[in-house]
């Protein structure tokens, strides 16, 4: 089977498509200059793969874990609340 090779650079439609972002949004934060991208002229915006995944990566919030913060005895009583008396 042939495997398809993603362009390195792609317009609105395929960022929505790969990366989930809605065609406003982007458009919002090209005006914005928040995300990179390539414009030429004053209507058509490109967007580079390489450079786009390295600003995703470089704004990558980390999600705390809430378990992390409860000590053993407060463990012990979500595990007693929630699994052995249902």
């Amino acid at each position: 089977m042939k495997e398809v090779q993603k362009s390195k650079n792609f317009g609105y439609a395929e960022l929505e498509k790969e990366y989930g972002i809605k065609r406003n949004t982007a458009y919002s934060l090209v005006a914005q200059n928040r995300i990179p991208h390539i414009r030429l002229g004053n209507r058509f915006v490109l967007f580079e793969r390489d450079a786009i995944e390295a600003h995703f990566a470089a704004h990558r919030v980390a999600i705390p874990n809430p378990m992390d913060k409860l000590s053993t005895s407060d463990l012990l009583q979500v595990f007693l609340r929630f699994c052995v008396f249902r």
